[in-house]
């Protein structure tokens, strides 16, 4: 699986692997070498799972410091940044399960640049469309959630994806067009998530 062909920041395959390697006899700087070079894609998406700038913060570190005590289960040749997102899966499925039937919420929502909405009738209608797709993605699943970040956010291919979740490809880009429809649909003024 070659994850780099998403973005121009990932690690040269041979320079990766001669990390992992390090990092697996106990070489501590190895180690955050490899977490260094990966850790905005992995904030961005511990953030999308979680969408709480604390909660993101603590699935990062739990994955770092699980990703630390498991480094030797890493298969000879495995790309570092998959393996990582797998981590982060877990830790996100264990969540969900923490949380099921609690009520969801909602922080404010907040234009990209971080400033509120204006409270006029266009504030408010950007406001309520944000919501509905916030809330038709936490209604997604975990997988689908991380799917939609791996391939909108970091803009990785189908078959990476597929790879890094350990799904057949056909099943990941039907996984994916499913999600996107379901947020394209309740995003539409009374469109509710199918």
């Amino acid at each position: 699986m070659d994850v780099r062909s998403g973005q121009g920041s990932w690690l040269e395959p041979h320079r990766e692997a001669g990390l992992v390697l390090a990092a697996q006899r106990g070489e501590t700087p190895a180690y955050f070498e490899l977490l260094r070079a990966y850790q905005q894609p992995f904030w961005r998406v511990c953030l999308t799972l979680t969408r709480d700038r604390h909660d993101a913060e603590q699935m990062l570190h739990d994955a770092a410091r699980r990703a630390q005590r498991s480094l030797r289960q890493i298969p000879a040749g495995q790309p570092f940044f998959p393996w990582l997102v797998r981590l982060a899966r877990a830790l996100a499925i264990a969540q969900a399960r923490r949380r099921e039937g609690e009520p969801a919420f909602l922080a404010s929502v907040k234009r990209p640049n971080g400033e509120s909405w204006d409270t006029g009738a266009a504030g408010a209608y950007h406001m309520a469309y944000e919501q509905r797709v916030l809330f038709a993605f936490g209604d997604l699943s975990v997988d689908e959630q991380l799917m939609l970040a791996l391939r909108l956010f970091e803009r990785l291919p189908y078959g990476d994806i597929a790879s890094a979740l350990e799904l057949p490809m056909s099943a990941t880009m039907h996984r994916i067009a499913a999600a996107r429809e379901r947020l394209e649909q309740a995003a539409r003024p009374g469109g509710k998530a199918a």
